[in-house]
């Protein structure tokens, strides 16, 4: 891995996404694309919303342009841009003018499904195994949406876990499948993330949008799978550093379910929006949660050698951070 390439990477996907989200604040506005503040949301003035469209752009231009020059697997950067555009597509569409749940999600399954079956190098898999990675890449792009609820939430869970995945992939870099491709988006997301963040912490100035929120959990989501199918060790490290949102977004979508709700309505029933209910601040939420995930991040690490120990401790850790949250 070249530092001076990638740093090279993360300063201008860093730059040109703080400068197009500076941009996008003051045109989404003029297009009437804002968020209304409402009983099931966390915010309490209009905001513009769909900003993650300048990730989207960053990410396309800096993955396709470094790949090239580099002559870095240039392949896989053409094969993963059409999936990436047709998610975004859906997704900005959405943010412009509601599109039916089923559309949304038969687009995040096939994208799921061709992102697997190019970038997974699974010479031979049951159906079975197949439609059960399809699945779980799919439900992460919406965990991932169903989780950027309060200012600056998604674009710090972005940051530890491409900080996280690339820390993994410097490791373990003879053994995995398209180390460079992975290493790429990750730093790619890294400076993405931190230039949007400058804009999205609390008060934030704009939101991601859907856009922005089912891209990075695409992104994301294909990075963790194929890290995670590469050996058992792996699959526990990316568990492992994905697991508040993981937990979160499940055992909140199980009691949804349980009470008969629709759970692709907005709420206000996640472990991070009931502390906003309680009193504590975006950022001290934030901050917390961002705390549980350094933890996490270096549990992810430490579980590739002892990972009995590692597991039991990223839950004592997830179970005190909810407690901070609900205190």
């Amino acid at each position: 891995m070249n530092i001076k390439s990638y740093s090279t990477l993360f300063i201008f996907s860093f730059i040109s996404t703080a400068i197009l989200t500076y941009i996008l604040t003051k045109y989404l506005p003029t297009i009437g694309l804002v968020d209304i503040p409402s009983n099931r949301r966390s915010h309490d003035k209009i905001t513009p919303r769909g900003g993650g469209l300048a990730i989207v752009v960053v990410v396309m231009i800096a993955l396709s342009g470094f790949e090239y020059i580099t002559s870095n697997n240039f392949v896989n950067s053409i094969k993963i841009l059409p999936l990436l555009l047709a998610i975004a597509s859906i997704s900005f569409l959405d943010d412009l003018k509601a599109v039916p749940i089923l559309i949304r999600l038969i687009v995040h399954l096939i994208c799921a499904a061709f992102a697997i079956f190019l970038f997974s190098q699974l010479n031979s898999v049951h159906i079975l195994i197949y439609s059960i990675l399809v699945i779980a890449l799919s439900g992460f792009i919406n965990i991932y949406n169903f989780m950027d609820g309060i200012d600056g939430m998604s674009c710090v869970e972005s940051i530890q876990l491409s900080s996280t995945m690339l820390i993994l992939c410097f490791l373990q870099f003879p053994a995995i499948n398209n180390p460079y491709f992975i290493a790429s988006v990750n730093v790619i997301i890294l400076g993405c993330s931190c230039g949007f963040l400058i804009f999205n912490w609390h008060p934030a100035k704009i939101f991601l949008g859907d856009v922005g929120s089912i891209s990075l959990g695409f992104l994301t989501g294909l990075c963790l799978l194929l890290l995670a199918l590469t050996s058992t060790n792996l699959f526990i490290a990316c568990a492992i550093a994905s697991l508040y949102y993981i937990t979160d977004a499940v055992l909140t979508i199980l009691i949804r379910l349980l009470n008969k709700e629709k759970i692709w309505q907005p709420h206000l029933k996640h472990f991070f929006q009931k502390a906003v209910q309680k009193g504590k601040s975006h950022k001290q939420v934030v901050s917390i949660i961002a705390v549980c995930n350094i933890f996490l991040m270096i549990i992810s690490v430490t579980s590739l050698h002892f990972p009995v120990i590692s597991i039991m401790l990223a839950l004592a850790i997830i179970t005190l951070t909810v407690q901070s949250l609900l205190k």
